[in-house]
């Protein structure tokens, strides 16, 4: 299991999740991640995740 640090913002009823990565996390996991830690009675709650990352640690032709 990763250690992620995040911090959480709201305003007129809609929360998010900001995710400031120092390491690449593929697109399975995010999927992963959003379902849990989005999730009001288990996770964290929230209506989705904002991942951020440096452009120039994308690799050429890669999505997220």
């Amino acid at each position: 299991m990763k250690k992620i640090t995040f911090r959480k913002y709201h305003a007129l009823l809609n929360d998010f999740l900001v995710i400031e990565s120092k390491t690449k996390l593929t697109k399975p996991y995010l999927s992963k991640l959003a379902l849990s830690i989005c999730d009001r009675r288990s996770g964290v709650g929230a209506d989705g995740i904002l991942y951020l990352t440096d452009s120039k640690k994308l690799i050429s032709g890669s999505k997220l």
